[in-house]
């Protein structure tokens, strides 16, 4: 990000007066005694999140002009383009505890996730595999094992530059609360596979629910248990989605 686009954010973010006309940063011989000032924990969007809403809007905004677009068709992606950026699923089908949650108009997302997060260590950020990777390989097959059709899913993305992807993750689920991520979280854990260390794992509350995913955990959880405690958890995404309708205005 150079001059620019800094200064150009923290105006976004009312935040100028900052940036703008400090003068530079004048050097001074190293202390022994540690200041109050440098202790205290650094908010970049204010201590109580004053900007956090104005963030989540904006990249929901981005997002819902994107599609809606078929799991079902995801062989129309050129294999070539791998971007990098963040997506959300959205379902249209029938199961009885998913009702409140279904989303003809795809405005609902029942998951969010993120791709494309290699060469962070080095600020040199990559494209990875990429979206199509993450939606068709991973997230498309494993609908397929659990037999949840493709056609009842859609998905909209952003692609995005690396460095914005986790935030851009980070404000959406925050925003949306979707049941994926929250109350019936797995569905997106790449840790599914089979483990060549013979350990076992636990299966997580969503490959409770939606059995047959391959190495989906060794250690089995109640299902009638899991789908109690999820139909208590999912009020929270129940609320948050609503608050969320009410701010886009959808």
């Amino acid at each position: 990000m150079d001059d620019d686009e800094l200064v150009g954010l923290a105006d976004f973010m009312g935040l100028t007066d900052l940036l703008v006309g400090q003068g530079p940063i004048e050097s001074s011989k190293p202390t022994m005694k540690l200041r109050d000032d440098d202790l205290r924990t650094f908010h970049p969007l204010g201590e109580k999140g004053e900007h956090e809403e104005r963030f989540s809007l904006l990249f929901a905004q981005k997002l819902f002009l994107s599609g809606p677009y078929s799991m079902a068709e995801l062989s129309s992606w050129n294999p070539n383009l791998r971007p990098s950026g963040v997506y959300a699923l959205f379902y249209q089908g029938g199961l009885p505890y998913y009702s409140n949650f279904r989303s003809p108009a795809s405005t609902c997302p029942i998951y969010i996730g993120k791709t494309g997060q290699t060469g962070r260590a080095t600020g040199r950020g990559q494209g990875g595999r990429g979206l199509h990777f993450r939606l068709s390989s991973e997230h498309a097959e494993s609908l397929k094992q659990v037999g949840l059709p493709l056609m009842d899913f859609t998905y909209r993305f952003i692609v995005l530059s690396p460095e914005w992807v986790s935030l851009a993750e980070h404000f959406l689920i925050r925003l949306f609360q979707p049941i994926w991520n929250s109350a019936l979280r797995g569905f997106g854990s790449r840790n599914y596979k089979p483990d060549t260390r013979g350990k076992k794992s636990r299966a997580s509350p969503w490959d409770t629910v939606h059995q047959g995913r391959l190495g989906a955990g060794a250690l089995e959880r109640s299902r009638e248990s899991t789908l109690d405690d999820f139909k208590v958890n999912r009020r929270g995404s129940e609320r948050s989605y609503q608050r969320a309708k009410k701010l886009l205005k959808l």
